[in-house]
């Protein structure tokens, strides 16, 4: 899974109010939905749900939202919702309707290619001190050996944006002591042996939690009808904050969320070739200089599965020199044949939600 050691990322969540508690649930099962991200019409994240489905908020005790509260709902498995919030003191359900894609039929070789090549859409934004400081897409090929062995990628097409003045706030106070990972960190081993630090408890025939520290920290949900599977995982423990430091750096980590979406319903088998989408999301704080204190940093990776194939392990070895493997190394400058981000209905991706949308060509200027 994607290393922070030196991209962890985190902000100090302070919690609304104790009687104040807001639960989205699946519109058909009325199961809880964790990961789910809630923002505002302009496009702030405000808060996001943990595994019981309850809403936890990212505003400041001085932040007190104006209501009635326009809000808009994100998730990787469920439709965008539109709510508008009355108050937060009254106990509210609400049902979000999951998503349905069309998952084209996988073909397997009697004998299985040695990589696997998962060609997608990402998105990668990052915020500083709430506010929007980079924002890539594009399309992108990854060749994973099955053998657990390096992964890598090539970039296709790509957009790069940036709010110069968010990023000069960033260099005065972080300068280059803090990186992220601008793209998915793949795996080619299945999700099984990836779990193998963690207690899986069987919960019912089809959901699975996912336990450390006698702490649930994730699940998974298996539906043999739809024939998918859907795991999350907080790498952060319930009620824990996790910290480091490196050098003059201070970060902590309130939610660091990993939750992919698989093409079957068999535990054992889930491995990259059925992967269909992934999201990634680190929320909290970093400091470098003591006058700035700790600032609010946030950073959001999703990937949508358009193609799969494999190749042998000696076409991979051909390649490989072609390939990059690092996931910290930036592209600077945009390239793009075509206008890949006006074809992304074709393979049901959700759109950019509209607060970020509205600032990409304003605040957020394209990179060419």
């Amino acid at each position: 899974m994607k290393n922070f050691l030196i991209s962890i990322s985190s902000l100090i969540i302070y919690a609304i109010p104790a009687y104040a508690q807001v639960l989205f649930v699946d519109q058909n099962t009325k199961t809880p939905i964790a990961a789910l991200n809630l923002y505002t019409q302009e496009g702030e994240l405000i808060g996001f749900t943990d595994n019981q489905g309850k809403y936890t908020s990212t505003l400041e005790r001085q932040s007190t939202p104006a209501f009635p509260l326009t809000i808009n709902t994100q998730h990787l498995s469920y439709q965008s919702k539109s709510i508008v919030l009355q108050n937060l003191s009254e106990h509210q359900i609400i049902e979000v309707v999951p998503r349905s894609v069309e998952i084209d039929a996988i073909e397997l070789d009697s004998k299985p290619a040695d990589v696997i090549v998962l060609t997608g859409y990402y998105r990668s934004l990052e915020t500083f001190d709430s506010n929007t400081k980079y924002f890539s897409d594009g399309i992108v090929q990854f060749y994973l050996p099955r053998n657990g062995g390096k992964v890598r990628y090539k970039l296709l097409d790509y957009r790069i944006f940036r709010d110069s003045i968010v990023q000069k706030d960033f260099d005065t106070k972080m300068g280059s002591y803090f990186k992220v990972a601008r793209l998915p960190n793949l795996s080619g081993h299945k999700l099984i042996d990836r779990l193998k630090r963690y207690d899986i408890n069987k919960s019912n025939p089809n959901k699975l939690i996912i336990e450390k520290s006698n702490k649930e920290t994730g699940q998974i949900h298996i539906s043999e009808k739809d024939q998918t599977s859907r795991f999350h995982v907080d790498l952060v423990l319930p009620d824990t904050v996790k910290s480091q430091k490196i050098f003059s750096l201070e970060a902590k980590t309130k939610s660091e969320v990993y939750l992919e979406n698989y093409a079957s319903s068999n535990f054992n088998e889930l491995s990259p070739y059925y992967l269909t989408s992934l999201y990634e999301h680190a929320i909290g704080s970093i400091k470098r200089k003591t006058e700035f204190g700790h600032i609010p940093y946030e950073d959001v990776i999703q990937f949508y599965a358009m193609e799969r194939s494999g190749i042998s392990a000696k076409e991979y070895k051909l390649l490989s020199s072609k390939l990059e493997s690092n996931l910290y190394k930036t592209e600077k400058k945009s390239q793009y044949s075509y206008k890949f981000w006006e074809d992304l209905e074709r393979y049901a991706i959700p759109e950019i939600n509209d607060g970020l949308k509205s600032k990409l060509g304003t605040t957020m200027l394209l990179i060419e």
